[in-house]
C-alpha cells in the first residue's frame, strides 16, 4: 500500500486526531490501521443529498427528530433519493469507532 499518495490527507486526519487527544504515531504503525487516518472522502458538503455518519445508535427522541429533519432536508436536496455514508466524519474521514 502506497501511503505517500495520500500524505496530506493522513497529515489532516492525525492533526483531528491529535485534538481529540489521540496519539496518531500509535495509530500508523501498521497498514491495517493508517486506513484509519486517510480521507476516504471529500469534505461533506452542507447541501446536496449526501450525508456522512460516524454512527447511528440508539438516538434519543430528540436526536431522531434532528436526524429526520435531517433526513427529509436530504431527500428534498436529491429529488427523493438520499446516500447516507456510514462510518465517516464531516471532514470525509474514516471515524475511529
Amino acid at each position: 500500500m502506497d501511503i505517500t499518495h495520500g500524505a496530506p490527507d493522513i497529515l489532516h486526519c492525525s492533526k483531528k486526531l491529535q485534538k481529540s487527544g489521540i496519539n496518531p504515531t500509535i495509530l500508523s504503525g501498521e497498514n491495517a490501521n493508517i486506513k484509519r487516518l486517510v480521507r476516504v472522502l471529500p469534505p461533506e458538503k452542507e447541501d446536496g443529498n449526501v450525508e456522512y455518519k460516524r454512527q447511528v445508535l440508539d438516538p434519543s427522541a430528540s436526536r431522531l427528530r434532528q436526524l429526520a429533519t435531517q433526513m427529509s432536508y436530504r431527500l428534498d436536496e436529491g429529488k427523493g433519493i438520499a446516500k447516507y455514508q456510514i462510518g465517516v466524519e464531516d471532514d470525509g474521514c474514516h471515524s475511529l469507532l
